[in-house]
């Protein structure tokens, strides 16, 4: 190994003493002196030096810069130098420390361990206080600044590399002291990274409470994870977070930071935005209880504003709106025209009920389309979208979420003072801003059906009020699609659940699903029916493949070409999964017709709709939305769901007839789904909606004594804030190897189960005489809302209802807000009522 030079040396102390000074030590070496010489030189030596009046240590002592006339001198200089940078040096040392033992003697000779020992100990001590010294750039943050930005910008692989940079020996000691020399070497995955880091900043936290940076951010995840007020105390004493005192300050910091930024973003930069809110129930829960101190379950409003970033169409005219809708509302659909937009749609939906049914026998694990010579072959491309909503992350809408109110939502007072909380926190609580916003800007109002038909008769109730504000006609009330699922599952519920061999009460008894036998809207219903009926179709789809392909193991349809399955395809959509199979089988002779077989027609067709209407909304396709939107209507009229049957004519009524086109475009591109997942998918608003108020009243719930409405409302804007924390955090310190969310149970397992019971019972089958009662032969609900007399009068009933005497005023209370101070100005030829 070469001599190198000490940068801290003089440079003096670098030159080699041969009468011309050089820098080269490189060539230096010791002489090579005989073992059995080596002893008897060096008693001469001793002896020399003993006649000089020195000895060892002195010789050592004067050696070491201790002598200024020694540092002078060229040869001690050499010498020094020559010392120094020999590669002996380190075993020196070694045995200065850890000397020979003397065997069969029982002694260990201590040499100068104890005296090496203590000057490393003080040596460190001395490094380790530089290093943290040097680090306090690094952690410092006063703790009353915090903001989503700097929370987020706390990354591990920084924190890291700057800990390394400028703490080396802190760090070097801590990743000894974790691992032995023998694990280190074992070691393949293990990380001890976020440890060390962990470590120093605890250490640096300790020196001064505004080296918090990262205690800060570790508080503010603990708090997203639901950490109790007394495990913060106690993780708190141990350096690794913050106060619980400065955790509340912290949290209505961060919800005042988000307050702001949305005032920005609605009044400043003048974004666009639609509003969603529902209501939740938040259960108080008081260990001791007294007549004034009880747990209590009450009820309370949540509101989320979601606001456009990227807005590439313009935005509709409210004043077109408006005169649109006096034009058009005496005009309601016809039956007629919904007939018409479901027969002009059927050709687009078979396209995608064939392509399902391909594909669900695609990658079957029987068909196994690995081994398919044919496997990327165009015959099996997906349908193009009808009409493809915009993805990638500059479409991924901000969240704002409005401050909880302690307001029952459910009957129309609540709704109407919901509204207006909404209003003020949106900065729209004084007429003076009403009046700036009139006529100019449209509010979108998302929400489930009760909502939305609240707001409805909201609008009916002040039809004759002053101006245009306060009869709400600023206001588009729309239902939101994941209550629209929800209601297409139950009508699906309601008729086949009971229908036998085959239906849904088979399927669940076979798979064991508890609760499923009844619906409900509460927990993870939802997700359980969705995925419920996924694996019914999908079973029932495989069964009929080896029906119509004539085989007995779907293996041997990989014989078969691209072309022949494509044409099976069409034939199981055709005669096993439509209405026109349907009403050819119930043309037979009564005595001849197949119930089993015919009720497995009408679930294979219901169950496709329902898979196309949940890939539709999840993949952005609003075009099939609309395609579907007919056969929903059929379905809620036949299944007698009064309300959505409301919802579905009066989204009809809006798209053909009172929305013009800017108002129709904007809507179908922002208020029916959301971009989320980083702009890859996509969710109807009011699941949104749903996340946040479990993310309220579950996920980041506030317990203990400040439980209380007062605080949950002050925290509800900072719940984004620790959503992304939480999210960053779980992504940067490599939590997804283990998994975010809780494994898939394999669902292979209960589709072969209901395949081989459909196979053995021959459901797909036509047995001539297979008779059911009443009871058991499933509705045809779409057969039955689509008859076109009965809609009709449906549609009359329903349009009769809707049309109220609206006033057309534009009066207020306030003279300020009337332009030039004569509120009569605002009375003239303003006085007529429409109809």
């Amino acid at each position: 190994m070469p001599h190198q030079l000490d940068p801290d040396l003089d440079h003096d102390d670098n030159k080699q003493y041969n009468g011309e000074p050089t820098d080269d030590l490189d060539n230096i070496e010791l002489p090579a002196v005989p073992h059995h010489d080596i002893a008897a030189k060096m008693g001469r030596i001793i002896d020399y030096m003993a006649g000089e009046e020195m000895d060892l240590p002195n010789f050592l002592y004067y050696l070491s810069w201790n002598l200024q006339l020694n540092t002078d001198d060229a040869k001690i200089r050499y010498a020094r130098t020559l010392l120094m940078h020999t590669d002996m040096l380190a075993s020196i040392l070694e045995k200065w420390y850890w000397p020979p033992r003397k065997h069969g003697e029982a002694i260990r000779t201590k040499a100068a361990r104890m005296t090496m020992e203590r000057w490393a100990d003080e040596n460190v001590r001395m490094r380790m206080n530089r290093e943290m010294r040097l680090l306090k750039p690094l952690v410092l943050s006063p703790p009353e600044e915090l903001s989503e930005e700097s929370l987020l910008n706390v990354k591990l692989s920084r924190l890291t590399a700057n800990y390394q940079r400028v703490a080396p020996l802190t760090w070097s000691l801590l990743h000894a002291a974790l691992s032995t020399p023998l694990q280190l070497q074992r070691n393949t995955y293990k990380n001890h990274a976020p440890s060390i880091v962990a470590i120093i900043s605890m250490l640096s936290f300790g020196r001064s409470h505004h080296r918090c940076k990262f205690q800060k951010f570790m508080s503010i995840y603990f708090t997203s994870c639901g950490l109790s007020a007394k495990a913060n105390n106690t993780t708190h004493m141990l350096g690794v977070t913050m106060s619980q005192k400065w955790k509340y300050i912290g949290l209505e910091k961060l919800a005042q930071a988000k307050r702001n930024t949305m005032q920005r973003d609605l009044h400043e930069h003048v974004k666009e935005f639609t509003t969603s809110y529902d209501n939740l129930n938040v259960r108080f829960n008081k260990i001791e209880q007294h007549v004034d101190n009880q747990s209590v379950f009450e009820s309370g409003c949540a509101a989320t504003v979601y606001v456009l970033e990227c807005q590439d169409i313009p935005l509709p005219d409210a004043q077109s709106y408006q005169e649109q809708w006096r034009r058009e509302c005496n005009h309601p659909i016809t039956a007629f025209e919904i007939l018409e937009l479901d027969s002009k749609a059927s050709e687009r939906l078979f396209a995608f009920n064939k392509w399902r049914v391909l594909n669900i026998l695609l990658n079957s694990p029987q068909f196994d389309r690995t081994k398919y010579s044919h496997e990327d072959d165009t015959c099996f491309s997906r349908p193009l979208p009808i009409r493809q909503l915009p993805t990638g992350k500059a479409h991924v809408r901000m969240q704002y979420l409005l401050d909880t109110a302690h307001i029952e939502e459910v009957s129309l007072e609540g709704n109407d003072r919901c509204v207006a909380e909404w209003e003020r926190q949106l900065g729209l609580g004084t007429d003076t801003a009403k009046k700036r916003m009139s006529h100019k800007k449209l509010f979108f109002w998302l929400g489930d059906q009760l909502t939305v038909s609240h707001l409805r008769s909201l609008q009916n109730i002040r039809a004759q009020d002053l101006n245009w504000w306060h009869r709400m006609e600023h206001i588009v009330a729309l239902f939101g699609w994941l209550h629209a699922q929800i209601a297409q599952e139950d009508s699906i519920h309601k008729q086949h659940l009971t229908t036998g061999i085959g239906g849904l009460k088979h399927a669940f008894d076979l798979l064991k699903c508890k609760g499923l036998h009844f619906m409900s809207v509460q927990g993870n219903f939802h997700q359980k029916v969705c995925n419920a009926y996924h694996h019914i179709l999908e079973a029932h789809i495989l069964d009929v493949w080896e029906v119509v392909g004539g085989v007995d193991h779907l293996a041997k349809l990989r014989e078969k070409s691209p072309e022949v399955l494509v044409s099976l395809a069409e034939g199981i959509v055709e005669n096993y999964a439509s209405t026109f199979a349907y009403q050819k089988e119930k043309q037979r002779n009564t005595a001849q017709q197949d119930h089993v077989f015919m009720n497995q027609i009408l679930l294979n067709r219901d169950l496709l709709d329902y898979v196309n209407l949940d890939n539709a909304m999840h993949t952005g396709d609003v075009g099939r939305m609309i395609d579907l939107l007919p056969r929903l209507l059929f379905r809620y009229h036949g299944g007698s769901n009064w309300k959505y049957v409301i919802e579905m004519l009066e989204l009809f009524q809006g798209l053909l007839r009172e929305w013009p086109e800017d108002l129709r475009e904007f809507i179908l591109r922002y208020c029916w789904l959301a971009n989320t997942n980083n702009g890859k998918a996509f969710l109807a608003f009011d699941m949104l909606q749903e996340h946040n108020i479990r993310d309220i009243k579950s996920i980041f719930m506030v317990y203990g004594p400040y439980a209380t409405w007062e605080y949950i409302q002050k925290i509800s804007a900072a719940i984004p804030t620790l959503r992304k924390v939480k999210d960053h955090v779980e992504a940067d310190f490599n939590h997804f190897s283990r998994g975010k969310s809780h494994s898939s149970p394999d669902k292979e397992k209960d589709i072969t189960q209901l395949q081989a019971a459909y196979k053995l019972s021959q459901v797909h089958i036509y047995t001539p005489k297979q008779q059911l009662d009443s009871s058991r032969r499933a509705k045809d609900f779409v057969a039955l809302g689509s008859n076109i007399v009965k809609l009709q009068a449906t549609i009359g009933r329903w349009s009769e209802k809707r049309l109220v005497s609206r006033a057309a005023t534009e009066i207020w209370e306030d003279p300020e807000v009337v332009e030039g101070g004569d509120q009569r100005a605002s009375e003239t030829n303003s006085s007529m009522t429409i109809l």
